[in-house]
């Protein structure tokens, strides 16, 4: 029996809410659907669900690296 898939967040924070919607944007043209995708204002944190997108996940930390988060995890 195959063991179900559970999804994750991967989350990302940030100096500023402009690199975190930077990402947000990324994200979104890369594909992956704006309903996987939380961004909190407060905290400039943005998370992605995984593995249930239409991108790997190491495709998605890619793009959360390249903006230089403060903390990934």
């Amino acid at each position: 029996m195959t063991k179900p898939i559970t999804a994750q967040w991967v989350t990302a924070r940030y100096d500023s809410g402009d690199a975190a919607q930077k990402v947000v944007d990324e994200l979104v043209a890369a594909g992956i659907p704006r309903e996987k995708i939380k961004r909190d204002e407060e905290k400039n944190e943005v998370s992605v669900m995984t593995p249930h997108t239409e991108k790997p996940e190491i495709e998605i930390e890619e793009v959360l690296k390249r903006h230089d988060p403060v903390e990934l995890g």
